[in-house]
């Protein structure tokens, strides 16, 4: 839907953000459960079966681990009645709020600040950094 270049960013951003958030938790000590986890993409009204063989043809081309899973297969390893799927390793899942907690700590401990609870508005994202405009109160500036 977002042609092929686009789409293929996407997916190495995604698995870039995915690994920097595992590398960073990892770093700062964070203890919010985060373990790799396997993804289950399954086939349905946008992504038919063959639309999710192009697909996961295109996701290995960029290296991403992922593989075609169809019918029989995927009945016998997660009982789901489905024409195919994409099965993408290499994801994550941890503790939301243990993860933002962590990180919001380690923020604190290194001087910034918090604002809350405030209402945002408005962002203006540039080279230098974010400004986030709140309802009636503080813009929040960020590098």
């Amino acid at each position: 839907m977002i042609g092929r270049r686009a789409a293929e960013q996407v997916w190495q951003c995604s698995q870039a953000a995915v690994n920097d958030l595992r590398t960073r938790t990892n770093r700062l000590g964070i203890d919010a459960r985060l373990q790799s986890r396997p993804s289950l993409y399954l086939a349905g009204n946008v992504l038919n079966a063959a639309g999710l063989r192009r697909e996961v043809r295109a996701r290995q081309r960029l290296g991403l681990p992922s593989e075609l899973l169809e019918r029989r297969a995927l009945r016998r390893h997660f009982d789901i009645d489905r024409a195919a799927a994409i099965l993408s390793h290499g994801n994550a899942e941890a503790d939301p709020v243990a993860l933002a907690k962590g990180f919001l700590t380690h923020a604190l401990r290194r001087g910034a600040l918090f604002y809350g609870p405030h209402e945002v508005t408005d962002l203006h994202a540039a080279r230098t950094g974010i400004t986030l405009c709140t309802r009636g109160g503080p813009e929040v500036h960020a590098r």
